[in-house]
């Protein structure tokens, strides 16, 4: 059974609940609906945790203090996210890294940086309707030498979400 958080800005609190009727889990969604948000949380080394929310299929991007920047796309399928991980400075279509995360499971992405990503659940929720022509898609925000970019983040030093993307639940949207 997959969760849905709910998460409390400044404790960074999960709490519990779950996605779907009768414990199912949302398959590969048609360009019709929108797709799961998936909520992960990342471990740079030292620093605090953050939290984001990034649709299946779309792309988050994580940058480093020496430069690096990783560019993450997540897939849920059957339960299991698959993470695509490879350096944002080349092509979309070149290859990357694969992991498998399990719910509430994680894995290092980079070791030489010590980054972790564990796959706290789901965010059911459809973001809201704009008027805008270009809504926002992806926002970022960045903390001590650390950038995170996706739909919604949440940093020790602040938060940012695209409400045309996410449903803003973390604190109050852009």
């Amino acid at each position: 059974m997959v969760k849905q958080v709910s998460l409390v800005l400044g404790t960074l609190a999960v709490v519990g609940g779950t996605y779907g009727m009768s414990g199912s889990l949302p398959r590969a969604s048609s360009s019709q609906e929108p797709k799961p948000a998936l909520v992960l949380r990342v471990n740079v080394g030292e620093h605090s945790p953050a939290l984001l929310k990034v649709r299946s299929g779309e792309q988050a991007l994580l940058g480093l203090a020496d430069g690096t920047r990783l560019a993450l796309s997540p897939v849920l399928n059957d339960g299991v996210v698959e993470l695509v991980v490879r350096d944002a400075a080349l092509s979309v279509e070149s290859e990357g890294q694969v992991f498998m995360i399990r719910l509430a499971g994680s894995v290092i992405i980079d070791a030489v940086h010590a980054v972790s990503v564990e796959w706290l659940g789901l965010d059911g929720s459809a973001p809201k309707e704009t008027l805008d022509d270009e809504p926002c898609k992806t926002c970022c925000v960045t903390c001590e030498g650390v950038t995170l970019c996706a739909c919604e983040v949440l940093m020790s030093c602040g938060h940012c979400c695209c409400a045309a993307a996410c449903t803003c639940e973390w604190g109050s949207g852009r």
